[in-house]
């Protein structure tokens, strides 16, 4: 009876050695997979508010936001136009501190085509507003939207 307990209990610990060295746990670790994708597009003058109307030009363009690895997002994107050089363009994600667009990505009409690595979650962006702003005047904003699992791969940018 004693070596039947005996050889259970070695077994079990066999066996969550081997799983620990392979971590081959059935157990998920992760609460989501890396690879998530927040998709938002500029498409013009879409808004009530007049304000936007007063320029001549309109913000088009697209961005992507790629979840990398837990904690760390890629952006990348490009505008086609609402852009001119020699003016100062900052962003503001809802819930931030605006931030200056660096002038040597503008390319009037628009951007060259830009990504960069930030610090966060797919979930701190999605279903928040993105403002771009000329010279302190809000220009364009619109909604990070979730792309759904299907549509992964369908929004490239370039």
């Amino acid at each position: 009876m004693i070596q039947k307990i005996t050889f259970a209990v070695i077994l079990v610990a066999f066996s969550l050695f081997f799983i620990c060295l392979t971590n081959a746990s059935p157990v998920e670790l992760t609460p989501r997979d890396c690879g998530d994708e927040a998709y938002i597009c500029f498409e013009g003058h879409e808004h009530d508010n007049k304000e936007y109307e007063e320029h001549d030009d309109c913000v088009t363009g697209k961005i992507l936001i790629t979840e990398v690895k837990e904690d760390c997002l890629k952006v990348t994107g490009k505008f086609d136009t609402g852009f001119e050089d020699g003016c100062l363009y900052e962003y503001q994600v809802e819930g931030c501190e605006k931030k200056e667009i660096p002038s040597g990505v503008i390319s009037s009409p628009g951007t060259c085509l830009f990504d960069f690595y930030v610090k966060g979650s797919i979930h701190d962006v999605v279903g928040k507003t993105l403002k771009i702003y000329r010279e302190g005047k809000c220009i364009a904003d619109e909604c990070f939207e979730k792309v759904e699992e299907k549509d992964k791969g369908k929004y490239i940018i370039g």
